[in-house]
């Protein structure tokens, strides 16, 4: 069952914080990284709820809802990651990306641009959906069934754990997402490449 609550209440469920800890360490301890309800627990949660022998109605499209939010959310490799630095001290590190910026993507902070895609959504689509909103995220979905249809998927995906596809996040996360520079244009390239790895 997924309790509700406040906004607060669910802020931790949509990541987990892997440090990350590059070549100009944190003056301070990173003690303790991971809530205890973040987006790996959360999804735990959630399957339990499919699972159970007689979930109502209410209780199986707010799992649903839950779901496709959260399985989003553990594939953005900053919903994974935190880095921890001089300049990103603990606990609050650059809080996914979200402190670390960066120019010239349409976006100031690195969190942002790998929420737009690399940049392929542009702006956030209006909430709730317009009928334009509507029609081009319809459009993007087809499109990425078309492109990638189920019988595309490498078998060993069916028996991953929601704790694999994190920690794929935030190796993805340590080996591309944050090598562009901190305050500095992103380039071509990078964004090429991250529109490649997506």
């Amino acid at each position: 069952m997924i309790a509700i609550g406040t906004t607060g209440f669910f802020e931790t469920w949509h990541y987990i914080n892997y440090p990350y800890v590059p070549n100009d360490p944190p003056n301070g301890p990173i003690t303790s990284v991971n809530a205890e309800h973040n987006v790996v627990w959360a999804l735990n949660l959630i399957n339990s709820t499919f699972h159970q022998v007689q979930p109502n109605e209410l209780e199986l499209s707010r799992a649903l809802y839950f779901h496709i939010h959260f399985m989003g959310d553990i594939h953005q490799p900053l919903h994974s990651m935190t880095l921890y630095s001089s300049k990103h001290e603990p606990p609050v590190g650059d809080a996914g990306g979200n402190l670390y910026s960066i120019q010239g993507a349409n976006v100031t902070s690195l969190h942002k641009f790998w929420d737009s895609g690399a940049g392929l959504w542009g702006d956030d689509y209006d909430r709730p959906l317009n009928k334009s909103s509507s029609a081009a995220v319809l459009d993007f979905t087809e499109g990425l069934m078309k492109d990638y249809p189920e019988t595309s998927y490498h078998p060993s995906l069916f028996g991953m754990h929601f704790e694999d596809y994190a920690r794929e996040a935030a190796a993805f996360a340590a080996n591309l997402t944050y090598t562009t520079p901190e305050n500095e244009t992103v380039t071509k390239d990078y964004v090429s490449a991250s529109r490649l790895g997506m």
